[in-house]
């Protein structure tokens, strides 16, 4: 049986508040204004009701004025109708914006990620990125982080939206030099390097995910994410979990060729060959657990997930060797689990491989958010939310006879 625990793994992002869109001049430079004379704006009534949008402090009521004056009056000079087009924009931009950073921040609150709220996230700020002038690397960032971890836990299946929401993203992180002269370089490097890292391992669990499986595409994603070095995923057991399912379901086909061969073919150079395939797959099944016990040894709140992966280990140790030792593994990458895999002799054995584990091998879970914002990298204000990665794991497999 399948359990879950929560890994409390916080992934740890910058935290800063951004400007919010600011208002121009309702007529632009107001200094150049005066130095020219302006066309007449008539009627009368158009200039009394310009006066009152030009004097409004309140930024509601003047954008109401505005649109009013504009809507009244669509045949004045251009003159007088740039300075309330302006402020439309400027008013409507904000206010796209301040709707998608409210429905961010009821997804990212601690236990309020679902679905409804992930698609009030989605419709906000796509509504906000398409009014936007410029691509905004905090919202895009923002929003592949809510869909993966959506995708993660299990509640949101379209892998197809995030994974185009990650690419972006990626896109808008690859510059190493900060996005605005008002970015502190060490806050940017901060921010790009962790969610590089994060968004990478989501890009593996979508090759998983999607329709029809990539394994060998999503192995090569987490490979890359652990190669990353950044600690948040680095130290993640769920970079090691999903690596290890996709590597179960190729050794699953493996392990179905080599049971359907005869007896007289398993003993032959034809069971030899297939073996040969599966010993190296099985390896690095027994290392990937390996890593996750490594992770969670000792820490009594993550016990299930560290018992489920030493049987794992075990298992499939002790099919490449019967005097494999797993505190050997664990010892291999208790200092560091990004160290490369620890050789397992592989001798001669009477046991057939090991049944892979059913369904799609281990599945972990999300239990929180993850997202975060990086000073001066937007023209708006966002939130940051800490992280929580938690995990499940696979059920033990049980050895086959050889028939």
């Amino acid at each position: 049986m399948k359990k879950l625990v929560f890994l409390a793994l916080a992934l740890m992002l910058s935290t800063a508040a951004l400007t919010t869109p600011t208002f121009a001049s309702p007529n632009g430079n107001l200094a150049a204004t005066q130095q020219q004379q302006p066309p007449a704006l008539e009627p009368q009534e158009a200039s009394d009701l310009y006066g009152k949008y030009y004097a409004e402090k309140d930024q509601a009521k003047r954008y109401q004025l505005a649109k009013e004056f504009l809507e009244k009056y669509p045949n004045v000079d251009v003159y007088w109708k740039k300075g309330p087009q302006t402020f439309i924009q400027r008013f409507e931009l904000t206010q796209a914006f301040n709707k998608c950073d409210e429905s961010a921040k009821a997804y990212f609150a601690a236990g309020s990620q679902n679905l409804a709220n992930l698609n009030n996230m989605i419709n906000a700020c796509e509504a906000y990125q398409a009014k936007s002038p410029a691509p905004d690397v905090n919202v895009a960032t923002r929003l592949s982080l809510a869909t993966g971890f959506g995708v993660l836990a299990g509640f949101y299946t379209d892998t197809t939206r995030s994974a185009t929401y990650a690419e972006k993203a990626l896109k808008l992180l690859e510059p190493t030099a900060p996005p605005t002269k008002d970015t502190p370089a060490d806050a940017w490097a901060k921010f790009r390097n962790e969610n590089i890292a994060r968004l990478t391992q989501y890009q593996g669990l979508f090759k998983l995910r999607q329709a029809s499986p990539d394994n060998e595409a999503a192995i090569s994603y987490l490979t890359k994410a652990a190669e990353l070095k950044e600690p948040t995923v680095l130290k993640d057991p769920n970079t090691y979990l999903l690596r290890a399912e996709a590597t179960t379901t190729l050794y699953t086909k493996l392990n179905t060729a080599y049971n359907n061969l005869t007896g007289d073919e398993k003993i032959a150079q034809v069971g030899k060959d297939a073996l040969a395939k599966i010993y190296p797959v099985v390896e690095k099944m027994a290392n990937d657990y390996g890593r996750v016990m490594a992770l969670t040894e000792g820490k009594p709140e993550f016990k299930s997930i560290y018992d489920d992966a030493k049987s794992q280990a075990v298992e499939f140790g002790a099919f490449l060797n019967k005097n494999f030792k797993v505190d050997d593994l664990v010892k291999h990458f208790k200092a560091d689990v990004s160290v490369a895999d620890l050789s397992l002799k592989v001798e001669e054995s009477a046991t057939p491989p090991p049944t892979a584990p059913k369904g799609k091998g281990a599945k972990p879970v999300a239990g929180a958010s993850a997202g975060g914002v990086v000073t001066g990298a937007s023209d708006a204000k966002t939130a940051e939310t800490p992280a929580k990665t938690p995990a499940k794991t696979p059920a033990k497999p049980a050895p086959k006879k050889r028939k």
